[in-house]
């Protein structure tokens, strides 16, 4: 992507925002089970925008033209994350790694809050 082909990155903007659309709309249990889909393509592009050339290709890209709807896809998968964690492993000592990921996450919005 930075070294100048974002075909790549043209596709998963378009695939994010549709996916917006989609979980937005979905009303059964099998429509939203591709939210979890759209949540890890959110996160690929959470990251990927922690670098500045590709964070601005990314908001050029988003209908908006800012970078809230990613963030609030993120911040919208570190919620479920967290409540699975909760359930699943609540008072268990194993969840270490479970919440290394969710805090990582954590300041990966934060990083994209700075920078919007």
């Amino acid at each position: 992507v930075i070294d100048g082909s974002d075909t790549l990155l043209d596709q998963a903007v378009q695939l994010f925002a549709a996916g917006r659309e989609r979980a937005a709309q979905a009303e059964s249990i099998q429509a939203s089970q591709t939210n979890v889909a759209y949540g890890y393509l959110a996160v690929l592009l959470g990251n990927v925008c922690q670098n500045d050339r590709v964070r601005k290709l990314v908001e050029d890209k988003l209908p908006s033209g800012r970078l809230d709807p990613l963030i609030e896809a993120v911040e919208e998968f570190i919620r479920f994350n967290q409540k699975v964690d909760k359930e699943a492993f609540d008072g268990d000592e194993g969840n270490e790694v479970f919440v290394q990921f969710t805090d990582r996450l954590k300041a990966v919005v934060e990083r994209l809050k700075q920078s919007s």
